[in-house]
């Protein structure tokens, strides 16, 4: 049967108009058709010969599309034929391009990695991809070009500093670079980005009254406490930002962080102080989540526009102060620093510092650090609070009982 489609009469077609035939043609058309399959709904498709093969090739359903829109789709596709393209064969590679997705690549750059490198390398290859990256895991890596990863990167450098930036950048090359040999990626659009570090180390530390500024401005959002938490915790930033609720006793005041998401691939025990239990008692519970932070199966997104906004807030502050200079630029990594050198100003020894920030050097390392475990559980208990009392002397404008060693102002 054929007929002359409308938009009219292909919505009001009903069974009985096939006739028991499948297809209806359109008269004007070759290969042109509307196909009703045996669960009643309907679809435009196409047929043409290509090979000595008759190949259908679908568009869609038919409460989709206008019929203009399908009819101009199929003389399109029609045309490429003429021109000695197969249009079926073509969607079924641009699906499996798009099927490669920056995740499913990653996944199998990490199987292979495992075989080469260290524990230590491979868990922080592991580290850039998976965490710092996270937001091209659903992108085909076909589709990635040099903005997104530049992008991506500078969001990393914002929230993490220029040296994280650059080490993930570095993974990502040897990542593209190995999917440019082993699968069907034609480009590495990370090797066509620029280092932002030049060899400068960071020691960016905040005063007291950055503290306070920082604090003050954050804000009672995911942003806002995951900000405070990495100023009292010392923790990195996906440790907290990717925080499960499973994770934290607050009964028991603490948080214990799983081996598989800790950088040192140790198990973390960290005491939660009064001030740290207020923030987490704080969080809403997420019924489609098990993160603390951030919405569906996945942690804490948007950082460099939560950054920017806070920037933005503590300058505003500023100005209503009557002091027009923006605060001197910082990352979240700063914040860590911060806690481990304030943490020595205020007196705590340098080797429980290094437990509380998980830091395997010096007395914390080797033999030491297994026989001094449970010494060091007190410490750290006793040094979070000491910092945790500090802090809240700042922003509360009350002086506090914990004075400090060197005066940072």
């Amino acid at each position: 049967m054929k007929m002359k489609f409308t938009d009219d009469r292909v919505r009001k077609l009903k069974p009985e108009d096939f006739a028991g035939r499948e297809h209806i043609w359109h008269s004007d058309i070759p290969g042109f058709g509307i196909r009703r399959r045996a669960s009643g709904h309907t679809t435009f498709v196409v047929h043409y010969r290509f090979g000595g093969r008759s190949i259908p090739y679908t568009l869609g359903p038919t409460s989709l599309w206008r019929v203009a829109a399908a009819t101009t789709e199929a003389q399109r596709i029609l045309a490429q034929v003429k021109l000695g393209r197969d249009p079926q064969a073509e969607k079924a590679i641009a699906h499996g391009r798009a099927a490669e997705t920056f995740e499913s690549v990653r996944t199998k750059y990490l199987a292979f990695a495992k075989l080469k490198l260290r524990t230590r390398s491979y868990d922080e290859v592991n580290r850039h991809l998976t965490s710092h990256l996270s937001s091209l895991s659903n992108k085909s890596i076909h589709a990635i070009d040099k903005l997104q990863a530049a992008e991506a990167l500078e969001t990393i450098r914002l929230t993490s500093g220029p040296g994280a930036a650059d080490r993930t950048r570095a993974s990502a090359i040897a990542m593209f670079t190995w999917a440019m040999r082993n699968t069907s990626a034609e480009r590495n659009p990370f090797a066509l980005t620029s280092k932002f570090d030049l060899g400068q180390s960071r020691d960016r530390v905040l005063s007291d009254s950055e503290i306070a500024e920082v604090w003050k401005n954050s804000g009672e959002d995911d942003y806002g406490r995951i900000v405070r938490l990495l100023l009292l915790t010392g923790a990195r930033r996906d440790e907290v930002s990717h925080a499960k609720r499973e994770e934290f006793n607050l009964n028991g005041r603490l948080w214990t962080l799983p081996k598989e998401r800790a950088k040192n691939n140790t198990e973390i025990k960290l005491p939660l102080t009064a001030l740290t239990l207020k923030i987490l008692e704080s969080i809403p519970e997420r019924e489609d989540s098990d993160f603390i932070f951030g919405t569906g199966q996945r942690g804490f997104q948007g950082w460099s526009r939560a950054k920017a906004a806070l920037d933005a807030r503590i300058l505003k502050s500023r100005l209503a102060a009557g002091n027009e200079t923006p605060i001197e630029p910082w990352v979240l990594h700063d914040l860590r620093r911060t806690c481990a050198t304030r943490m020595g100003d205020i007196g705590i020894l340098p080797h429980h510092i290094e437990a509380c920030l998980n830091h395997k050097s010096g007395s914390k390392a080797g033999v030491a650090g297994v026989y001094n475990h449970a010494q060091y559980a007190t410490a750290m208990r006793d040094a979070f609070d000491r910092w945790a009392r500090y802090v809240e002397g700042i922003v509360s404008d009350k002086p506090s009982n914990v004075l400090p060693l060197v005066a940072r102002q």
